[in-house]
């Protein structure tokens, strides 16, 4: 993250500010921010490249949609659930504006969406937006897709949050296992399944396998990110962890 600091500030000082490739130099700063619990520094990076792009390019293109996003995801991580859906709905109608209903950009802004409705209480409609999505996500990228495997995870945190625990630990272990064929156990969307999995077999009564698979997943995001990253205080707290996507820019 450092070198990303660097270079965007190096870009910053000798291109045009406003160039789209420095724009998402910083919109990447920004999301690595968030993603390692720095979240104030996120919110305010993202929130001025957003108005950049708004000035020189306008809200429906491309790389502002997914600068909107990622600022939605920025509301969410800090508390701001409605916030963050009334943002990811807007960007999702953009997206739909510009590239159809059932293009995977449009499909991971419905994910998005979903997490954002279960944070802001309506789970029905998570559960609704997510079966949606992960029906969608396997028809135009595959069943195996990251983007699918991510949606499926999800919708399975919504499942349990809404008491439905079988189908929760369904979806959840069928994610974990096409996360770990395609990548490794340790890669970190398959360590966050995991650390759902202890929740919901929590939530089952199997209270001994919970804390074991919660044991060793919080020993693994230690490994890689640290006791103080929002993924090992939510692993920590028997709290789900959200898998939102990003699409790339066009």
């Amino acid at each position: 993250m450092e070198l990303l600091q660097e270079v965007t500030n190096d870009l910053g000082d000798v291109l045009d500010p406003d160039l789209p490739e420095n724009l998402r130099n910083a919109k990447s700063l920004a999301v690595s921010l968030r993603r390692t619990g720095q979240l104030a520094e996120a919110r305010r990076i993202t929130k001025e490249t957003y108005e950049r792009y708004l000035e020189r390019y306008g809200a429906d293109a491309p790389d502002a949609l997914a600068c909107a996003l990622n600022l939605a995801a920025d509301h969410s991580a800090s508390g701001d659930k409605e916030a963050a859906r009334d943002l990811c709905t807007t960007v999702y109608e953009g997206h739909r504006r510009l590239f159809g209903d059932e293009h995977p950009f449009t499909l991971a802004c419905a994910n998005n969406l979903g997490i954002y409705l279960r944070g802001s209480g309506d789970v029905q409609g998570a559960i609704a937006r997510g079966l949606a999505t992960v029906e969608g996500l396997t028809e135009s990228v595959g069943a195996e897709h990251p983007y699918t495997l991510n949606a499926m995870i999800n919708l399975a945190n919504a499942y349990g949050e809404d008491g439905q625990i079988a189908r929760a630990e369904e979806l959840g272990r069928t994610a974990y296992a096409g996360l770990c064929d395609r990548y490794t156990p340790r890669h970190p969307d398959a360590v966050a399944c995991e650390a759902n999995l202890a929740v919901t077999l929590r939530a089952a009564g199997r209270h001994t396998q919970a804390a074991e698979l919660r044991a060793k997943a919080i020993s693994e995001l230690i490994r890689q990110f640290g006791e103080e990253h929002p993924n090992t205080v939510s692993a920590r707290g028997w709290k789900r962890i959200n898998r939102d996507l990003e699409p790339q820019p066009v």
